[in-house]
């Protein structure tokens, strides 16, 4: 699966680990780069774990400084989960097809079982059975698929503004069509002061892994100044989106979510 660069903003294709410009999610990571996806991720816990401790200090300078790092520590992480989706869907697949196997072989033992079990000629060593079973009911339970997108860490001090890099604002000098938009929606921070929009998506596709299907990304246009951006997952039965406004005049980004205004203008109703 293609990634894009958290430095330059290019599309990368695998098998390329590392960008032109020399971004390389390992290297921020500090591994190999054919580190085994399982390092891959208990090195990503480590440093989390380790950063995240210092994000709680009361020292200005160290916390701005441990949140600098943790957000670069998710962009890689999220870099060599979109880098090596292809690969992972790969594993689980094969595990998939040898589970089935081995469930085919069960049951081909169990149907040989039973059949010799009830033969006419095993009948007579059988114990007898009872005139009448007593009847048991069981109430089918449905339940209704639920999506649930990924919803943005609570601010740690009631006065604390989110921040943010020149990487992560719009860039208002190309010209704006629809991938503009999408690019500058998916690299901002509208939803978590430290995770990016793509980072927030890519997990909690990744922990949903064979439950929810990605439609992707689109932008329309509304007016002159506005696009509308969505993200579509679908479980096979209901689908769902999150959504956001951007304007081209001035780069501003809005999360339709938690805004009735803005669901009224564009006619979207959300749960909550």
């Amino acid at each position: 699966m293609a990634w894009i660069c958290p430095e330059c903003g290019r599309m990368q294709e695998p098998p390329h680990k590392k960008c032109t410009c020399g971004y390389a999610y390992y290297q921020v990571l500090g591994i190999k780069d054919d580190a085994p996806p399982d390092s891959v991720e208990q090195t990503y816990r480590y440093l989390l774990k380790v950063w995240e401790k210092n994000a709680d200090t009361q020292d200005p300078h160290a916390r701005s400084k441990a949140r600098a790092r943790l957000k670069k520590i998710n962009e890689a992480h999220a870099v060599f989960l979109q880098a090596t989706e292809r690969a992972r869907k790969g594993t689980r697949d094969s595990t998939t097809v040898k589970f089935a196997v081995i469930g085919g072989i069960g049951l081909v033992m169990f149907v040989a079982f039973a059949f010799y079990l009830f033969s006419p000629s095993q009948k007579g060593s059988l114990p007898a059975v009872p005139e009448r079973i007593p009847e048991q009911t069981a109430q089918q339970q449905k339940t209704a698929p639920l999506l649930s997108f990924p919803h943005p860490r609570e601010q740690q001090d009631a006065g604390q503004t989110q921040t943010s890099s020149p990487d992560d604002e719009p860039d208002m000098q190309v010209e704006k069509t629809p991938d503009w938009a999408i690019a500058s929606v998916r690299k901002s921070h509208v939803l978590d002061r430290v995770a990016t929009v793509d980072l927030l998506v890519i997990k909690w596709m990744h922990e949903n892994a064979g439950k929810l299907r990605s439609l992707g990304w689109t932008a329309k246009k509304m007016d002159e100044n506005i696009f509308l951006v969505s993200y579509i997952v679908t479980d096979g039965t209901t689908s769902e989106g999150l959504y956001f406004d951007i304007n081209t005049e001035t780069g501003e980004i809005r999360k339709v979510a938690g805004n009735p205004d803005l669901q009224r203008k564009y006619g979207i109703t959300i749960k909550d």
